[in-house]
């Protein structure tokens, strides 16, 4: 458990696609913000404003490291967009969102702070090739938590959230469909700016990048293979499988890689060393889900979740090391993790949700245990949740720093989370 920061647009309580299809990557010109709920009579705009605002409110209970006291802490994270949709023909749309972040109560948001979520311009080129250019929202892989192919952008810190506030990616996104086939084609061109290494004040670096994808759907699944390149690191690879079948649907995330994001380490007996990555490695992750009606009104899901990780190390001390180095990657630590969920949807006018979630290390071993709940009325959505880990104190999830290791400063034992969020579109 972390602090409370405002981190999936999707939640308990998300509808699940429709069964016997194969879920497809949505059209470009549809990419961006839910639609505005508008009198269908009204005529069409050019140009449609409308906003978001997101407000948690959370509670983090530990024992501190200084006096093994229990002590509470609150947090008051908000953010607000604000989008501006304009389409002066049908062929062509640009999309802009402003974000101001807010918390009354941690140090580093106590003053506003103000990004361009997303800034991009999309047009179509004889209704065969469609182009988005700018900044713009991206994820790719059929997990639920460990996206292996999703090669564009980091790891959602908090994948179990009721907002995902990662920023969009820059890039330049090119879309070929083939709808004889059902397939399509995406190319992508990155360019990130990256601080000069060694940090002497020295202009930024551009740090360019690209991606190839390819996606075909077959009856009822669908295929995805994906090339990532990125300047200063080597090719990464991907397969993407999922497929229904009756009240099941299947899915798997293969990805080839021959280096890391963040540096490795290994423990010696003259002590840790940086580990080289040699030949290919594997990260694999994949599940099942069963959905099944309840009565006349619920509709339940079950879902078991798997993550494989050839790059990681089941060494209970390397944690303490990374944390001091600064090559902690939460949910990549270690080799196994396995995820077990259970939901509950009433189809009602306030279609309220449950969803019952417990995610582990499983070769620290530590877990996580979590409850959400919530509701949806019209624009309105409101969540709450309790979460709170279990297992041996030292673990991925029950963090302490080890002192024979390397010394910390004294760190807090996480114990519960509590919060509540309410979600509005303006």
């Amino acid at each position: 458990m972390r602090p409370a920061t405002v981190t999936d647009e999707s939640g308990p309580g998300e509808a699940e696609a429709p069964r016997g299809e194969a879920t497809s990557t949505p059209h470009p010109f549809e990419e961006g913000m839910e639609p505005p709920r508008i009198d269908d009579s009204s005529p069409p705009a050019s140009l449609t404003l409308r906003g978001f605002y997101f407000q948690r409110a959370d509670v983090m209970v530990s024992r501190r490291g200084a006096d093994d006291a229990s002590a509470a802490r609150p947090y008051f994270p908000g953010l607000v967009d604000v989008n501006l949709d304009f389409r002066p023909q049908d062929s062509i749309r640009a999309y802009a969102v402003g974000r101001l972040v807010y918390d009354p109560l941690s140090p580093e948001l106590s003053t506003p702070r103000a990004t361009l979520d997303r800034f991009w311009l999309y047009f179509g080129l004889f209704d065969q090739v469609f182009v988005m250019v700018g900044r713009q929202y991206i994820k790719w892989g059929s997990s639920r938590v460990w996206n292996t192919t999703d090669f564009m952008r980091a790891p959602n810190p908090d994948p179990l959230g009721v907002f995902d506030a990662r920023q969009g990616v820059d890039m330049v996104k090119v879309n070929i469909p083939f709808e004889s086939l059902r397939a399509n084609l995406w190319m992508l061109a990155t360019g990130t700016l990256e601080e000069a290494p060694g940090g002497d004040g020295k202009l930024p670096d551009v740090r360019y990048g690209g991606a190839v994808r390819a996606e075909i759907a077959l009856g009822t699944s669908e295929l995805i293979a994906t090339a990532a390149f990125l300047e200063r690191r080597r090719p990464r690879y991907g397969l993407d499988y999922s497929l229904g079948i009756g009240i099941l649907d299947f899915n798997a995330e293969v990805a080839l890689v021959h280096d890391s994001e963040t540096r490795l380490w290994r423990e010696t007996p003259e002590g840790f060393v940086e580990r080289q990555v040699n030949g290919t490695q594997l990260q694999v992750s994949g599940g099942v889900a069963a959905n099944f009606r309840l009565g006349d009104l619920h509709l339940a899901v079950a879902r078991l979740e798997g993550f494989y990780n050839q790059l990681g190390d089941d060494n209970r001390r390397l944690l303490t090391w990374l944390q001091s180095m600064g090559d902690y990657r939460p949910l990549f630590l270690g080799r196994a993790y396995g995820l077990a969920q259970f939901s509950v949807t009433r189809r009602s006018v306030y279609e309220p949700s449950l969803t019952l979630t417990a995610m582990g290390n499983l070769g620290d071993p530590s877990f996580l245990g979590r409850l959400d709940f919530g509701f949806v009325r019209r624009n309105v959505s409101i969540a709450g949740y309790v979460e709170a880990p279990f297992g041996p104190r030292g673990g991925e999830f029950r963090f302490r720093p080890d002192p024979t290791v390397v010394d910390l400063p004294a760190t807090d034992l996480d114990l519960l989370r509590v919060g509540m969020s309410l979600r509005l579109m303006l």
